[in-house]
């Protein structure tokens, strides 16, 4: 429930669109003047940036300076330890400008260390987008005019708080009132501890804590909000409520094996990724790869975060062909079947694995059964990180990658292979990517040459992801007759930056492949298996047509 709150007469002035500008060029006009600092990053998840000229990716120890944007990207999160002792965990798809911060004793308050606030100590801060939580240190801890947070409807101020604050602009659909509605647009507070003081042209409003309010963008008027679902930040108001900073544990481990902030209990589990291969599969027995972006619910990790379940394609008939319909999604399981063979890269953040032994359950769609028997047979997975918008791909350039992480390939008869080595190469101008590999399985080498692939919407695909297929597939040892008939094929996608050192540059590949020998036994011989690839560096692209 929503209600105006008691306004005082007081108005102060209303400062205009223009004139905020006016304001922010100001500041950033004069902000190299001189390099002065203002606190440290102590965490950092995903693409953060200090808007400097030019914008400073920024990761853990680096610092933060007086007239500084920390910008965060989608999925992106960052703490900071202020030279007073504060904290800031900015949430993701934030920018918060560091517009003044002078703190006289120039000596860094350790974390969780209590400290006093000098005369002429000032922290201001602009909350320009999404939102942040603050366990304020030394400044504004016994003067609440030295700290302030200025947004566009007003601003806020502080004594010895734990607060959260996020700024909806038609971006906070993730979001929920307590009936279910979404946030409104403006500005929304919560009050763990302590007291925030907000002013605007209506006046100036005091909450304590477990209080909460909304500050509209249209009519700006600040009204009282029952129990919003979500602001950003803990909902909890457990802890000291004096003036005493709270010392509270926001620091934890996210299924990906990543450091996070842990001020958003109730945030919602991300989007995943997951490429899959197997042998022989399906209504009519095709080898099959296929990639697809998972949803919270459909994925589904195990103990320690490896792939047990996830919704992909289906073939339900050879492709291409005439009037053949296209995969079915379906649900897969593993089931009665192990996950054998499991790894993960803490850059690229990417997890793989195979199911084999046992049967994997997998329903259609339409309700139907189709589940597989894999004591012969494994299904290949790589697991991509955790992300709540899809990677950005660059739109020019050319990126070569190195293996970091593969299953044994397997086939169609229960042998288990040796991969002997994987390349993999993008080229962003032409959206196309370039894959070969070496394998022995079996005691027969299969070599493949010319794997050419298309990159995101020009075959039908999310921007992030990609299929392929091997031009030519040279197969040695093979104990009967000739090789006549050899097909192959890739599918597979990219994953944000993570840790690498260029955050320009996708971080990651995973990606599955199936080959065919047709003429390799009864009924033939199928290979699958899976492979990752890191450690993005510039290269020159191919020919196309041509392979890495």
């Amino acid at each position: 429930m929503v209600t105006e709150m008691n306004v005082q007469t007081e108005r102060r002035r209303i400062y205009t669109p223009a004139m905020l500008a006016l304001v922010m060029l100001t500041v950033f006009a004069g902000q190299r003047a001189e390099a002065i600092e203002a606190g440290t990053v102590i965490f950092v998840r995903g693409q953060v940036s200090a808007e400097r000229d030019p914008p400073v990716p920024l990761a853990k120890g680096d610092a933060v300076l007086v007239a500084d944007a920390i910008v965060t990207g989608q999925a992106a999160r960052a703490q900071l330890l202020m030279l007073d002792g504060a904290k800031v965990a900015i949430r993701p798809n934030s920018r918060l400008l560091i517009e003044e911060f002078l703190y006289a004793s120039g000596e860094p308050v350790p974390e969780g260390t209590a400290a006093a606030s000098e005369s002429g100590d000032r922290a201001v801060y602009r909350l320009i987008k999404g939102g942040f939580r603050s366990i304020t240190g030394a400044i504004g801890k016994e003067n609440e005019a030295d700290y302030e947070v200025r947004t566009p409807v007003g601003t806020l101020g502080i004594r010895g708080t734990d607060y959260t604050a996020l700024l909806c602009q038609d971006d906070c659909e993730w979001a929920k009132e307590a009936g279910g509605s979404p946030l409104q647009n403006g500005l929304h507070v919560s009050v763990v501890s302590g007291i925030v003081v907000f002013r605007n042209e209506y006046g100036d409003f005091e909450l304590t804590a477990g209080q909460k309010f909304v500050v509209p963008l249209t009519d700006r008027r600040p009204q009282r909000v029952g129990e919003p679902e979500d602001t950003g930040g803990s909902e909890s108001a457990d802890g000291p409520t004096d003036d005493e900073t709270p010392e509270i544990p926001i620091m934890g481990t996210d299924p990906d094996g990543n450091m996070m902030d842990l001020t958003d209990p109730k945030r919602d589990p991300g989007n995943r990724t997951i490429s899959w291969s197997t042998a022989p599969v399906g209504v009519v027995g095709a080898a099959f790869v296929g990639t697809q972006d998972n949803a919270p619910g459909e994925y589904v990790l195990d103990g320690a975060n490896n792939l047990d379940g996830f919704a992909g394609p289906y073939p339900t008939a050879f492709l291409p062909r005439p009037g053949a319909m296209p995969p079915v999604r379906a649900t897969f399981g593993v089931g009665t079947a192990s996950n054998s063979e499991t790894g993960f890269d803490s850059v690229t953040v990417l997890r793989w694995g195979r199911w084999s032994g046992g049967t994997a359950n997998i329903t259609l769609e339409d309700g139907t059964d189709a589940s597989q028997d894999l004591s012969q047979q494994s299904l290949h997975w790589v697991s991509g990180p955790e992300w709540f918008g899809p990677p950005v791909i660059p739109l020019s350039g050319a990126v070569d990658y190195s293996l970091i992480g593969n299953t044994s390939p397997t086939d169609n008869s229960g042998n288990v292979g040796v991969l002997g080595s994987a390349s993999f190469m993008a080229d962003f101008t032409n959206m196309k990517v370039f894959s070969d590999l070496v394998l022995t399985i079996n005691q027969v080498t299969w070599t493949t040459s010319g794997g050419v692939g298309d990159i995101g919407s020009g075959v039908g695909l999310p921007a992030h992801q990609f299929s392929g297929s091997y031009a030519n597939i040279a197969i040695t040892g093979r104990p009967t007759g000739p090789v006549t008939s050899t097909n192959g094929f890739f599918s597979g996608f990219f994953s944000d930056p993570g840790n690498t050192p260029d955050p320009s540059l996708p971080g990651g590949v995973g990606m599955t492949y199936t080959l065919t020998d047709e003429n390799g036994g009864d009924g033939g011989v199928v290979v699958s298996g899976a492979l990752v690839f890191g450690d993005p560096q510039p290269a020159l692209p191919p020919a196309i047509g041509g392979g890495p």
